[in-house]
């Protein structure tokens, strides 16, 4: 399953702002993610995350774990950007119950 990440196009964002890369491998149950300077946030370029931590990112609204997105071409995502960058109210995912692991 995670296999079908390998070669997608990759935005992080945190508090601090966001960055974009690309998942260059799988390693176990973890992927590798190469972070570009499209954003120039600087940090690590390299980051290494298990499908767990991208599970609790996804479901959480902890402000500290950073949430991500995946693009088929840069077009996709320089549009997602864009779109995120314009005035206005966003929406926003909200957990109607518990996630199953919480139970």
């Amino acid at each position: 399953m995670l296999e079908n990440l390998v070669g997608k196009l990759v935005y992080e964002s945190d508090e601090d702002g966001f960055r974009t890369g690309e998942v260059k491998t799988v390693i176990g149950d973890s992927f590798l993610i190469q972070f570009d300077t499209l954003s120039g946030n600087g940090g690590s370029p390299l980051r290494l995350i298990s499908f767990e931590e991208l599970k609790y990112a996804t479901w959480k609204s902890d402000s500290t774990m950073p949430s991500y997105g995946f693009f088929d071409t840069r077009e996709e995502l320089n549009r997602y950007i864009a779109w995120l960058q314009e005035p206005g109210e966003k929406p926003r995912v909200v957990e109607l119950a518990p996630h199953r692991s919480e139970r």
